[in-house]
């Protein structure tokens, strides 16, 4: 039976090798710039053991994750990521969850016999995608059982489990097994002792896991359980993540390689400590956190977004530094930069909202200009300057929001941002002669609105940003979003005229071809219950206010030409089938339309 290199004498936890005293770090620590030959002595010096052989329970976890760091002389050096994670500057658990990612059997000290010619395979990797698997068969059968574990994991005797083994038809399998109570390992054929030795302190690790669970409970488990998914979904994306960036990522071992080989045991340790690849880890985990967080913290402030939005919205400003958000008015597009400042609790030094003019014709609002009434050299600097200025001394992620870009021309007020965003330097040059840098960290948002009253963007500008359109969902989705966290919509839910009142919000939107969003759908919510609460009779009455809204909120929107128009008015008056109900609007359509006889028409106006 297979140990996959874990050992059968110490947990390999985060206890043990950082944190406790006396930890294998610190071990390594005290042996800095020893021999590598002398560490059996070091150790039981260090530990104040009587025999050498306790070298050989201290040696296998150390092997297995690569603590160990030579010079070219084999003098033992410490390794500057296991530095910063025992001095917490990096998050011990992140880097656990980094090493199961890199976790590999064999490695190059197992030895000949013990599954050294094997072909690598990667343990938790495959764990993790076999239990996804069986999630999405059935969500109570996404585990496995000790036995289960044994078999695919430890069974020397079988075909290793590998990437192309995990299928549906696999997973079938597994589970028409246990309502069969079939078992493949006899324990009692084998060493049980030392194999449940060995499911022991494979345990310990595995419990650093994000992503995995240990609660029975949780499953339609049976008595022998080991282990289990822990599913959200969040941790749907990290195990995405997981698989397709590390599965065939390994250190190649040559199994004609001595064993002991310091060369190759210090290559390893390089190959897994490495601190380049652990922030890449690090970053990638926020990423995908910092999306589910945020879609909860939007939901939580009383903002619906749907999670592709979301992670758009995020990834766009991780991949680039410039992102347009276009789309009807009402739909949360500033609101949406407004929560990522709030999110990134950035609302002080580290962000500005800049509301954009529709007499912009240079760059004197973000730039600012030399005042020449006091001296040549007053220059009179602006907020947006000042903000990059710290920024390029910071690493932190400083926001920039640009209200309604489009109002003036942006390639005459942004050009020098343009420019500075494809050269090399990414330097924009100041009215006194100075420069600032339009760092990486500095994100800048633009809202759009797109209607007449706006200027349409130039391919230069859309080429140098990602560009996200928003325009909303249908009322009854967004008020079902909301319904738990906005006071207007807990307020009457439960009234009687409430279901109906979304069926009409709907039908309205499909009819004006989704001519608005959320804003419209909160404001009109709130004159209609305000109204229902302060002056209705009965309950049927919220028709009457509907049709104040509609007459105030809706149709005011609607201009443009008779072919474009007409079918839009027609569907609106199909979904007040009852005119009497509805006079305000009824009348008010019979105007527009009979105005529409000059080929225009027009709320306000003849």
């Amino acid at each position: 039976m297979l140990n996959l290199g874990v050992g059968r004498v110490m947990n390999q936890d985060s206890y043990n090798i950082f944190e406790k005293d006396k930890s294998l770090y610190e071990f390594l620590k005290s042996c800095e710039g020893k021999n590598y030959d002398e560490l059996s002595e070091l150790c039981v010096k260090y530990y104040n053991k009587d025999n050498t052989g306790y070298f050989g329970q201290i040696i296998t976890p150390i092997n297995l994750f690569g603590l160990i760091t030579l010079d070219n002389n084999k003098i033992l050096v410490e390794n500057k990521l296991l530095k910063k994670i025992s001095n917490k500057i990096y998050n011990v658990n992140d880097y656990m969850n980094y090493f199961l990612c890199n976790w590999q059997f064999p490695i190059p000290t197992t030895k000949a016999g013990y599954g050294r010619s094997r072909k690598i395979s990667k343990p938790y990797l495959l764990l993790i995608k076999l239990l996804d698997n069986l999630y999405k068969i059935d969500p109570i059968q996404a585990y496995l059982s000790e036995n289960e574990f044994i078999e695919f994991f430890m069974d020397d005797s079988r075909e290793p489990l590998s990437d192309t083994l995990i299928n549906d038809d696999l997973c079938y399998k597994i589970i028409d097994n246990r309502k069969l109570n079939i078992k493949s390992i006899n324990l009692d054929s084998i060493n049980g002792d030392q194999v449940h030795n060995s499911l022991t302190y494979i345990k310990s690790l595995l419990k650093e896991s994000y992503l995995l669970d240990f609660n029975k409970e949780n499953f339609d488990s049976s008595r022998d359980f080991y282990v289990g998914l822990k599913y959200s979904e969040n941790n749907k994306y990290i195990i995405r993540y997981m698989i397709n960036k590390y599965m065939n990522t390994f250190f190649e071992i040559d199994v004609n390689d001595a064993f002991n080989n310091k060369e190759t045991i210090n290559e390893y340790g390089l190959f897994i400590n490495n601190e380049s690849k652990f922030n890449s880890f690090e970053s990638d985990i926020q990423l995908i956190n910092n999306i589910t967080n945020f879609k909860n913290f939007c939901s939580e402030q009383g903002y619906y977004y749907e999670e592709d939005l979301i992670r758009r919205f995020v990834m766009s400003l991780e991949t680039k530094r410039f992102l347009l958000i276009t789309g009807i008015s009402g739909t949360g597009k500033t609101k949406i930069a407004e929560l990522w400042v709030k999110y990134l609790n950035c609302e002080k030094d580290r962000s500005i909202r800049i509301s954009v003019g529709s007499n912009w014709n240079d760059n004197k609002k973000l730039l600012g200009f030399k005042n020449i009434l006091f001296s040549d050299d007053n220059y009179e600097k602006t907020n947006l300057v000042n903000l990059l200025e710290r920024a390029n001394l910071d690493n932190q992620e400083y926001i920039v929001i640009l209200d309604e870009m489009n109002l003036s021309y942006v390639e005459r007020y942004f050009a020098d941002f343009l420019s500075a965003l494809e050269s090399f330097d990414n330097v924009i040059d100041l009215p006194d002669g100075t420069t600032v840098k339009w760092s990486d960290n500095v994100k800048v948002i633009g809202t759009v609105n797109v209607d007449e009253t706006t200027y349409m963007f130039s391919p230069k500008v859309l080429d140098r940003a990602n560009v996200i359109e928003m325009n909303g969902v249908k009322p009854s989705e967004y008020i079902y979003s909301v319904i738990n966290s906005k006071e207007i919509y807990r307020s009457i839910k439960d009234n009687s005229w409430f279901e109906d009142y979304k069926e009409m919000l709907d039908a309205l939107y499909e009819a004006t071809n989704r001519g608005f969003a959320y804003r419209t759908v909160d404001e009109m919510t709130k004159y209609i219950s305000k109204n229902m609460t302060l002056f209705a009779e009965s309950d049927n009455e919220w028709k009457k206010y509907m049709d104040e809204q509609i007459f105030q909120k809706v149709l005011p929107k609607l201009h443009g030409n008779r072919s474009e128009m007409e079918p839009i008015l027609n569907k609106i008056m199909e979904c007040i089938y009852d005119n009497a109900e509805y006079p305000l609007t009824s009348e008010k359509i019979s105007i527009m339309k009979q105005n529409s006889m000059k080929g225009y028409i027009s709320f306000i106006g003849d």
